[in-house]
């Protein structure tokens, strides 16, 4: 059966070599699981004297081995006038919001002091909910019966293999988590695998995130910017990740400012706008470049200075 699947035909020796079908069946689903929901989801604040807020971006398209369409939302609303932007299994993401939300409700302000321990005791509670998840369908005990007695009840090579299992296990769901301080100060944090850490600017998760990345350094962005060019260069951004095959072409482009209780949606028309814009001052086509033989050979080298203005 298993060989018969595309893409499966070449196993790791240890899973090719394994005597359990259910090794394999493992296998396949952690394959199909990782190629699924990925995305791209962008976060960036923005501020002059007048005006100051964040903007949240993010694609519609969730994918899987079996097909994808644009139809996944995925800027979900925290107490406190919070946002979690998420990339990964879906599932995953809403549980990690379900947890997180418990987490803010039980405070009375979200400060630079408290933020990331609150987003670091959701992520212990998801570990913990996941461990027990698989501990508890492959041996029929929780995870804390089987920390505490497992070693005793089982042999050790399998207790030890279980707890390797579960030291393994990931969240499946990267979060961009986003809003203002008590001081109307806007806080942008990232929570994956890694940990939780405070980005300046701006976050980008997901499969096209990198290629987002690349927009705000090669634009200098530093979030002292006013609207007009912050939301160009967000949407710059989203439209470069969209050359990863799991970005959504469709964009959901807000904008959140300070004391206001809901983002605005830039509509349809805003959106035309900035494609208008992008078409103007994003990556042009490359025609005819007269680069000539004389610039080649073993004269001097020089190193010569160029513009370095922002663009």
């Amino acid at each position: 059966m298993f060989n018969k699947i595309k893409g499966l035909d070449s196993y790791p020796l240890e899973v090719a070599g394994s005597r359990s079908e259910d090794d394999r069946a493992a296998y396949f689903n952690r394959v199909c699981r990782e190629r699924k929901d990925m995305t791209i989801c962008i976060v960036a604040e923005y501020g002059t004297r007048e005006d100051r807020g964040l903007i949240l971006c993010s694609d519609w398209k969730a994918s899987t081995a079996l097909g994808s369409s644009e139809t996944s939302y995925k800027q979900h609303f925290l107490p406190h006038n919070w946002y979690a932007l998420g990339a990964g299994s879906e599932s995953d993401i809403l549980s990690f919001v379900a947890l997180l939300k418990l987490e803010f409700d039980a405070v009375k302000e979200i400060n630079e002091t408290n933020v990331q321990s609150l987003i670091r005791g959701a992520i212990q509670k998801r570990k913990n909910q996941k461990a027990d998840e698989y501990i508890s369908s492959k041996f029929g005990v929780s995870y804390k019966d089987f920390i505490d007695i497992g070693k005793t009840k089982f042999p050790e090579e399998l207790f030890r293999a279980a707890f390797t299992e579960v030291s393994r296990i990931d969240l499946g769901a990267d979060l961009i988590v986003a809003g203002f301080n008590n001081l109307q100060l806007p806080l942008i944090c990232e929570a994956t695998n890694d940990g939780v850490h405070i980005r300046d600017n701006f976050a980008t998760i997901g499969e096209g995130a990198y290629l987002a990345t690349s927009v705000f350094r090669h634009r200098q962005y530093h979030g002292v910017e006013d609207l007009n060019r912050a939301i160009y260069v967000v949407y710059e951004a989203k439209r470069y990740a969209e050359r990863v095959g799991s970005v959504g072409t469709q964009t959901l482009l807000r904008v959140l400012r300070e004391n206001d209780t809901h983002p605005i949606n830039v509509n349809g028309e805003g959106i035309e706008f900035l494609a208008s814009q992008f078409t103007e001052y994003g990556p042009q086509p490359i025609y005819d470049i007269p680069f000539e033989d004389k610039f080649l050979g073993n004269g001097q080298i020089l190193i010569a200075k160029r513009n370095t203005a922002s663009a």
